[in-house]
């Protein structure tokens, strides 16, 4: 015989009000007990006769019924507004309006009021120049008599003292012309520069970013203009822009074999290339003169018109003087303070030549033109850049790399993805 918590369970089981512990438990007591099924499958089953049943209709007099018990409630009626407070509003609405026009036409007058009384006093003024004269100064009019200052009882004065007054009198000086001012000292604005040997500027050379379709270097006037621009900067970045970035990265790389450049590839632009990824490279060389950059660069724009079946690679090409930062970007990208705003002074033509200096330039000449190293690198930004130190190819670089020779110039070239 189930207990009564079982059949607590059994009829929350009927009405389906059984929770999921409850749910649990009631399978549970399924399991073990035939008894307990057994009421289960019982109370289904009067559960369903019952609602077999048929409902009895309510009877017609119930409503009836209902609202004789409940009590009528009388509504209130509404309460009319006073009529004396609806007159108040337009009233107190139009004397505010008016209260606001008097206060504004009040302070309109007493502002002007100032300016009026100064304008009336300065018309009444004598149109001549004034000058003010004190009393012990005037000239009496001729035919007066002169007062006897020998007399004491004219010396003694009658009464309280008078203080002094001024008189106004219209005795100025004529008016004669304005000469020309004087000479003045000179101040610190004024002043002429130091030296009396300074000459006028012939001429200002002002430097512009040199602005061209790339493929103009493959004329000789666009790479003379490169070519003058390079050797008038201590330090050069050109920035490339290109459709196919890696397409471009290559054609670059091709064209350094015609300036004997040994381009060192690194790792993570190598796998770039590889792929096709469109990214920003930069390739850095400090071992090339301007003439030299301008055959590399004019090489790959050949190379670039040769017929094929993408078209053009190139688009437009900036090329300006490096400055401070380039300077640190390159220190970032390399590890070491490269000096691009340093420009190294030729050699004088009279300097002494060692029997070392010529054993290095026969050697030179027997080896024939040694391989100017340059570095390729991604140019991503810096919290995802590998750093320097950690680099092999960076090292390989800084070996490979010698003191700059005079006449050398860094580069930086930058080749960015464009849209057309």
């Amino acid at each position: 015989m189930p207990s009564e918590l079982e059949k607590q369970l059994i009829t929350a089981a009927v009405d389906g009000e059984l929770s999921p512990e409850q749910g649990q438990a009631f399978r549970e007591l399924l399991a073990r007990s035939q008894t307990a099924a057994t009421l289960y499958a019982a109370l289904l089953a009067d559960r369903e006769r019952l609602r077999s049943l048929a409902r009895p209709a309510a009877p017609q007099d119930l409503w009836a019924s209902i609202q004789a018990h409940i009590p009528q409630a009388i509504p209130r009626a509404p309460k009319p507004a006073h009529p004396f407070r609806r007159a108040l509003v337009p009233a107190g609405m139009a004397a505010s309006f008016l209260l606001a026009v008097g206060a504004g036409a009040h302070w309109l007058a007493s502002s002007q009021q100032p300016q009026r009384l100064a304008k009336n006093q300065l018309q009444q003024l004598p149109k001549d120049d004034l000058r003010l004269t004190p009393p012990d100064r005037l000239t009496p009019p001729m035919g007066d008599e002169q007062p006897d200052t020998e007399s004491p009882e004219a010396t003694q004065p009658v009464g309280p003292p008078m203080p002094p007054a001024v008189v106004v009198t219209n005795d100025a000086p004529p008016k004669t012309a304005d000469s020309s001012p004087g000479p003045k000292p000179a101040d610190l604005l004024t002043a002429p520069s130091f030296g009396s040997d300074v000459k006028a500027f012939d001429r200002v050379a002002v430097k512009l970013p040199l602005l061209s379709p790339f493929a103009d270097f493959a004329n000789s006037d666009s790479q003379n203009a490169l070519r003058e621009r390079l050797g008038l900067n201590a330090a050069t970045r050109v920035d490339l822009f290109a459709k196919d970035s890696a397409r471009a990265v290559e054609l670059l790389t091709q064209a350094g074999k015609s300036v004997n450049l040994n381009l060192i590839v690194e790792t993570i632009a190598g796998e770039r290339m590889k792929r096709k990824m469109p990214s920003t490279w930069i390739v850095y060389t400090d071992a090339l003169t301007p003439a030299e950059i301008t055959k590399w660069l004019g090489a790959a724009a050949e190379a670039e018109a040769a017929p094929s079946p993408s078209g053009n690679v190139f688009g437009i090409s900036h090329v300006l003087a490096a400055t401070a930062h380039e300077q640190k970007e390159t220190q970032q990208l390399l590890g070491i303070d490269l000096g691009l705003t340093k420009k190294l002074q030729d050699p004088p033509a009279n300097a002494h030549i060692s029997s070392k200096t010529l054993e290095q330039v026969t050697s030179a000449i027997q080896k024939g033109d040694p391989a100017k190293p340059a570095i390729l690198l991604t140019y991503l930004p810096p919290l995802v850049r590998v750093h320097p130190a950690l680099s092999k190819d960076v090292k390989q670089f800084h070996e490979l790399r010698k003191d700059r020779k005079p006449g050398t110039v860094p580069v930086m070239i930058v080749v960015r993805p464009s849209n057309g």
